[in-house]
């Protein structure tokens, strides 16, 4: 049996589960998909979310909790990542407590931050230990926040929030624990190693690519940016750059922590529509100068249609962004890499081999799963990195 610990809905555990079929999901906050739910779905999204089919282990009463602690996290973004260890952590008390009455236990995969005891107990079970790195490295990311924050002490939200010492600890007792870590991009692989964990138990674990849909032609100043219009994301970068380029026209996708509070008084930034978020429709290249690790959606989006990323490879996945990255903060890279996005064409393979890592990934992941991995799992590791 392979366990796998879903502490919140996403997509990722039907994707492991796929791999599979001794595969049994631990989601307390699943409901069954009956049908007078579903109907009622409809008009609940919090309840949409959570029906599920697959062969999961619940917890009647879990969703009651998860709609209090909705309530009180609101629209804070701060208060969201509190709610997001907090449940991780019980998730993974849970899921610890399930394995020690597990029979035939083959391997464990759980996500950052709901692993530590679920390891524990699967390590004493004689299971393979698989740690879903779906979280970017805490401590650089607070390095990379104060960084931000000094070139931008106007920027509230560069300080909002920190993960308390216990959080960054934890995370890092993971890594030593796992067998084998799955990375979501480049720069996390990168910040992996450096820490401590050794290549070969690194697994490449690309997002999948979302299907290209048919778009209108884009003139090549109309950019996107990629994440929330937030300053850990570039958007101070961005307005620099719409000064130094009288031709650029920024669309953004506006939420909570919209800073510099200027940025949506330029006459040539706009939030983005539905439509262009969803197909890039009208979008000619997106910006992704983030400050910090994250997997922006529209970074997939845009390697999907064939779209040119310009940005830091904290941002960019497993992108091959060539001499479109730049350091984090650099506005004179970022406008001469937005000159050779408009000179050249975009990289119309970029999705083919997005998608040939995507295939290597599972390749790699399912070799992991099998109770005795041979040589097969060496010589890819070797290929990927």
């Amino acid at each position: 049996m392979i366990v796998v610990v879903a502490p919140e809905p996403a997509a990722w555990p039907a994707r492991l589960a796929a791999l599979d079929p001794d595969v049994r999901i631990v989601a307390p906050w699943a409901i069954p998909d009956l049908a007078p739910l579903r109907a009622l779905s409809r008009r609940i999204p919090f309840l949409r979310r959570r029906l599920t089919g697959d062969p999961v282990t619940a917890v009647p009463g879990w969703p009651l909790a998860e709609l209090a602690l909705s309530a009180w996290i609101g629209e804070r973004a701060d208060r969201r990542l509190r709610g997001l260890f907090l449940r991780r952590a019980a998730v993974d008390r849970l899921a610890a407590a399930r394995l020690r009455r597990a029979r035939d236990l083959r391997a464990v995969i759980a996500p950052s931050g709901a692993a530590e005891r679920t390891f524990a107990a699967a390590s004493r079970a004689g299971a393979r230990c698989i740690l879903l790195e779906d979280l970017p490295a805490l401590r650089q990311l607070h390095d990379d926040l104060d960084a931000a924050a000094e070139r931008h002490p106007d920027c509230r939200f560069l300080r909002r929030f920190r993960a308390a010492p216990a959080i960054l600890a934890r995370q890092e007792v993971e890594w030593a624990m796992a067998d084998c870590v799955l990375v979501r991009g480049t720069f996390a692989r990168a910040t992996r190693e450096a820490a401590g964990v050794a290549s070969r138990r690194l697994i490449d674990w690309p997002d999948p690519l979302p299907t290209a849909r048919p778009r209108a032609a884009a003139p090549a100043t109309r950019a996107l940016l990629a994440g929330l219009a937030a300053a850990r994301h570039g958007t101070c970068e961005a307005l620099a750059l719409l000064d130094s380029r009288p031709d650029l026209e920024l669309v953004i996708r506006a939420g909570e922590g919209l800073e510099p509070a200027r940025l949506l008084d330029h006459p040539r930034v706009r939030r983005a529509s539905p439509r262009e978020l969803a197909t890039l429709d009208g979008i000619g290249l997106v910006l992704a100068p983030s400050w910090c690790e994250s997997h922006p959606e529209e970074v997939a989006r845009a390697v999907s249609h064939g779209v040119p990323v310009i940005g830091t490879l904290r941002a960019a996945g497993f992108a091959n962004l060539g001499t479109g990255a730049h350091a984090p903060g650099d506005v004179r890279a970022l406008a001469a890499a937005i000159e050779l996005a408009i000179a050249f064409a975009a990289d119309h393979q970029a999705a083919a081999r997005w998608r040939a890592h995507l295939v290597l990934a599972d390749m790699q992941l399912a070799n992991a799963l099998r109770p005795a991995p041979g040589p097969l799992l060496a010589s890819l590791q070797a290929s990927a990195t």
